[in-house]
């Protein structure tokens, strides 16, 4: 019973649209997407349904049986939970016309005190590779004072936390020109590093940034297949 439950929990995410129109600040505050005027973006957001079902499946797969009587069931059960995982990680998945957004200063207390806003990038792409960028709000990842990247790979679903919330393991740190006398990065010459750390960031609260053309493109060649 719980296992036909996680399936027609995640049935539901299928059925129910990820992301919707923005409601926060409007896209004219997001002046780093104004250094190419030929480019239209349109910023996306989490819905709350999409939340509530993902909410509802995690907690459909929590009921299934802790002792597992045989190993067919135990297979079932996997295969379940398996399919949960893939299902919220497509749909977070980024493509090349979409990255994800949010304000990232209380992540950074040790640059906080560098700018009056941090923001952070997030590309998560389909295949687990996960990049990171973090530099002040005036256009972070895009010609700022200072910008720290760097790749890793990310997951779905923590054990604890928000369902929304992915894991980051960045296991290369960020590297890049920080800003100056950061206390806690390796600073020389401008060059500064962060070593490899694990981040939780909740994508419902992040701004999901959507490259018109681009969007326009890959719809396209979804069609033609």
């Amino acid at each position: 019973q719980a296992r036909e439950a996680l399936r027609a929990a995640i049935e539901a995410i299928d059925d129910t649209a990820a992301f919707g129109r923005w409601q926060g600040d409007c896209i004219s505050s997001f002046g780093e997407l104004s250094a190419d005027p030929s480019k239209t973006f349109a910023l996306r957001r989490l819905t709350n349904a999409f939340a509530q079902a993902l909410h509802i499946a995690v907690a459909c797969s929590v009921e299934l049986p802790a002792g597992r009587s045989c190993e067919s069931n135990a297979d079932e059960e996997d295969e379940a939970e398996d399919a949960l995982a893939e299902t919220v990680a497509l749909r977070f998945a980024n493509t090349a016309a979409s990255r994800y957004r949010y304000i990232a200063t209380a992540d950074w207390p040790e640059f906080a005190a560098f700018s009056e806003e941090l923001l952070a990038w997030l590309d998560l792409s389909p295949s687990g590779l996960a990049t990171y960028t973090l530099g002040p709000k005036a256009s972070a990842g895009h010609g700022s004072a200072w910008s720290l990247s760097g790749e890793g790979c990310w997951r779905v679903l923590p054990g604890s936390g928000n369902p929304t919330e992915v894991v980051l393991e960045m296991i290369q740190g960020l590297s890049g020109c920080g800003p100056a006398q950061a206390s806690t990065a390796e600073s020389e010459s401008g060059v500064a590093s962060v070593p490899p750390f694990a981040l939780g960031v909740d994508l419902h609260s992040c701004a999901r940034i959507v490259d018109l053309a681009l969007a326009a493109q890959e719809d396209e060649e979804m069609d033609d297949e």
